[in-house]
């Protein structure tokens, strides 16, 4: 195997590695916000039920 085709599959590795470490980026920046949303809502319920307790 000569160098240039060495180089090449390296090439192709590392891009490949670059990709699936985006893929997984994108997934837990997913996640976290999916979780940041369920934290707010929850919040707004609090937050709505305190109110109605005190207008009660």
């Amino acid at each position: 195997m000569d160098n240039e085709t060495k180089r090449s599959r390296t090439e192709k590795t590392l891009k490949q590695k670059v990709a699936f470490a985006q893929l997984e980026l994108n997934r837990l920046k997913s996640m976290e916000k999916s979780e940041q949303k369920k934290v707010e809502t929850r919040l707004k319920i609090i937050l709505g039920a305190e109110v109605a307790k005190a207008m009660n």
